[in-house]
């Protein structure tokens, strides 16, 4: 990650604990993600980005990016609008979206405890402030992540495309 990014604001819960809020557009779901007590990850969760076919389908894009957190670090603050579907069977894949606005929230694996957040779902400050130093999607990265190799490369038929999105993450810090 480049080094001029700044700092995110410290956001905390009731507890007095550091949390990130994440929630769709309408707010008819939102979560807070209590930060990681991996000493090994220096309290950072993991990211990374997906090429697996399921997700390119389900989401329409080519390069859906997801943050994993521990279900026991998730705390749903509305869910009343929250709706879910197996989206691949073989692999045990459950999506959660919004039924009102219809924002992709995150999918579950069936053999894991954590819930891989869709990273556009974390609420930013000040990202569109002038001079906000660091606020934003690249301060929440800089802080609250670290990011994996991608995931289920192999599976894709991308070839060029991918290897041009590995070395643009490897030159910018990732």
């Amino acid at each position: 990650m480049p080094a001029q990014v700044g700092h995110v604001k410290s956001h905390t819960d009731g507890k007095g604990r550091e949390v990130r809020t994440a929630g769709c557009k309408c707010q008819g779901v939102k979560f807070e993600i209590l930060r990681s007590g991996d000493l090994a990850s220096e309290g950072k969760w993991d990211a990374h980005h997906c090429f697996c076919s399921d997700c390119r389908l389900s989401l329409g894009h080519l390069l859906p990016s997801f943050v994993s957190v521990d279900d026991d670090h998730i705390t749903w603050l509305e869910k009343g609008t929250l709706k879910t579907y197996d989206s691949n069977l073989e692999k045990g894949t459950q999506r959660l979206f919004c039924s009102k606005c219809g924002a992709s929230v995150g999918k579950r694996l069936a053999s894991g405890s954590k819930l891989d957040v869709n990273l556009g779902m974390i609420e930013l400050d000040g990202e569109s402030e002038e001079g906000g130093n660091g606020e934003g999607l690249a301060g929440v990265l800089k802080e609250w992540t670290v990011w994996n190799g991608p995931r289920f490369l192999e599976e894709t038929k991308i070839g060029r495309l991918g290897d041009e999105i590995l070395m643009g993450m490897k030159r910018d810090g990732f």
